[in-house]
């Protein structure tokens, strides 16, 4: 007997949900306006058959109107079906994109405070699982992190990464007991759309994330792929102990120092161990060894490590993106190879358009090594989308502008990063510099004079300290900094050998100059724009018959390279 006043209240209810009423009353309200100007203006014409079809024709069209409300309102939820792309910012129609969420860090509420990697790794997790979904647009990790223990209120957060939803929630871990609470807030109405308290055990926290993940899109109204939703049941990994370790890996890799890289290695043995092979944890091996040549702290062997790891991980899941990312960064990063990593990164955004690895390494090759600024853009555009808050997003956003020429507008945009990080030896040098090619030597020095960690030996703090020496006409010092580690590692890097290069040149050392940029374009770079115009501690070495001879080289390889 209740059968059908049910279905008449889901099918009123769908009506709402369309703005069909909505229709209707703007489309009456429209058509008696022009139904009252026929009156006026036609009578007095003796047009009266002529109103008389105007009045047929807004009849007529009112349940067109309403039917094509309906379908309207329908076609945006249905799945599109169509693969990613490589181009990010062509993923999506306007339609998908109207809805947008930041998952805030989760709160550790747990008796113990060294149990915040957990916390830490179920905010990734849920961010992961909502990134599947391609009409949602999901703030990446790398944001949502800079924002733990913010105070700031969720309508302010929502404004300033231009999201609609705010996602806020806890943990509490005790022994094998594990509550998970969780608000999804619509920000501009400043008002829960759904709350839940999950409990269990530590064992069913797959489970609990899982159900948070698919309570969020229930109560966002969006509709799942096949695809999308198996990829939300998924496991990872999925042995207890084994997550544990990948989760305090990866808490240990945003440190980004020795010490932190090498605890991450140690986890992430420990979880090898526990349930062998695995994509995954191959993949997070892979990006620690790299992260440890990158920051300066290791050479080949290191490199080496890395390569046969993300090979493992390949050979189980060749079409891997954070597998394919890595790989796109040792080639182009470490093997003199920027075509080759440019087209692993882009066969990872094929896979994954939001892979933030490949983003930000997509970007930096473009821009810096290939001299390709325009190509860069709507990646760096896309980065800024889902990841504004990030350090990496800034650095790109002052790149744009470094690498025209633009070294005012580098150094604004450099300074707010280097506010956000003061004590990040790799964007102190990017600020002071672009300081110092926009001629404002003492600003320059001013920032690098600031605090240092004593006998910081990475290849930041190197060059801070050889570009302070290089505005001091300190030549000694300059050379002294050049050490046989900042060797090895800057040979092989044709942006740092490049920046080698400009010091040395700036001090009047033309040949040593001249040799680094020799390395620096054997390793790839080939930002002709840069070495030709762009960059002033390279005007000594202009009209120089050699300069001018690889000067030629390049320019025929920028000409000629595809972005």
């Amino acid at each position: 007997m209740n059968e059908p006043p049910s279905r008449l209240r889901a099918f009123l209810g769908e009506l709402k949900r369309r703005r069909v009423y909505r229709v209707a009353v703007v489309y009456a309200v429209v058509g008696l306006g022009v139904l009252g100007a026929a009156e006026v203006i036609l009578d007095p014409l003796g047009l009266e058959a002529l109103r008389a079809f105007i009045v047929i024709l807004v009849l007529f069209g009112f349940p067109i109107a309403l039917v094509l409300a309906w379908a309207y309102e329908l076609r945006p939820e249905e799945p599109s079906g169509r693969e990613p792309t490589t181009t990010p910012l062509s993923e999506a129609t306007e339609t998908e994109r109207k809805k947008s969420i930041v998952v805030l860090p989760f709160d550790n509420l747990s008796p113990d405070p060294g149990d915040a990697y957990f916390s830490d790794g179920l905010t990734e997790e849920v961010i992961t699982n909502l990134s599947h979904l391609r009409s949602l647009r999901v703030i990446s990790r790398n944001s949502a992190m800079v924002l733990k223990g913010s105070q700031k209120d969720t309508r302010t957060i929502a404004g300033e990464l231009d999201v609609q939803y705010v996602l806020e929630g806890s943990v509490r871990k005790a022994g094998d007991a594990l509550r998970i609470t969780a608000q999804l807030i619509d920000a501009a109405a400043d008002e829960h759309l759904w709350a839940e308290t999950y409990d269990g055990a530590v064992e069913d926290v797959f489970d609990m994330q899982e159900q948070v993940s698919r309570s969020i899109m229930g109560a966002l109204e969006l509709r799942l792929t096949p695809e999308e939703s198996e990829q939300i049941g998924a496991r990872r990994i999925d042995n207890i102990p084994a997550y544990e370790c990948f989760l305090r890996a990866n808490g240990e890799m945003w440190h980004c120092t020795t010490d932190a890289l090498d605890r991450a290695i140690r986890y992430l043995k420990d979880a090898i161990e526990i349930i062998g092979p695995n994509a995954y944890l191959y993949a997070g091996m892979a990006y620690a060894y790299w992260q440890r040549v990158n920051l300066g702290f290791a050479q080949d062997e290191a490199i080496d490590l890395a390569e046969e790891y993300v090979s493992k991980a390949l050979e189980l899941e060749p079409d891997f993106p954070a597998a394919l990312a890595i790989r796109g960064a040792i080639e182009g990063a470490h093997r003199a190879n920027l075509r080759g990593g440019i087209q692993y990164l882009r066969r990872a955004l094929a896979r994954d358009p939001d892979d933030f690895v490949a983003l930000v390494f997509l970007a930096a090759y473009l821009v810096c090594a290939a001299g390709k600024p325009e190509a860069a853009r709507p990646f760096v555009e896309h980065l800024t989308k889902i990841g504004p808050l990030s350090y990496e997003t800034h650095w790109l956003q002052g790149a744009l502008f470094f690498y025209r020429g633009k070294h005012e507008s580098a150094s604004l945009a450099w300074r707010r990063l280097h506010e956000m990080t003061p004590g990040n030896p790799m964007y102190k040098f990017y600020y002071a510099l672009a300081l110092a090619y926009d001629g404002d030597f003492d600003a320059a020095l001013q920032v690098l004079e600031g605090p240092e960690p004593a006998g910081a030996e990475d290849v930041a703090s190197r060059f801070c300290r050889m570009l302070k020496c290089a505005l001091l006409d300190d030549t000694d010092g300059v050379l002294a900094e050049i050490t046989p580690g900042l060797r090895q590692t800057a040979v092989r890097d044709g942006g740092w050998a490049h920046h080698v290069a400009a010091n040395l040149a700036w001090v009047g050392s033309e040949e040593e100059a001249l040799e680094w940029l020799g390395y620096a374009v054997d390793a790839d770079f080939i930002n002709y724009p840069m070495l030709a115009e762009h960059d002033p501690f390279l005007a000594r070495l202009r009209g120089k018959p050699r300069f001018d001879a690889l000067l030629e080289r390049v320019k025929s390889e920028w000409e000629t390279f595809e972005a």
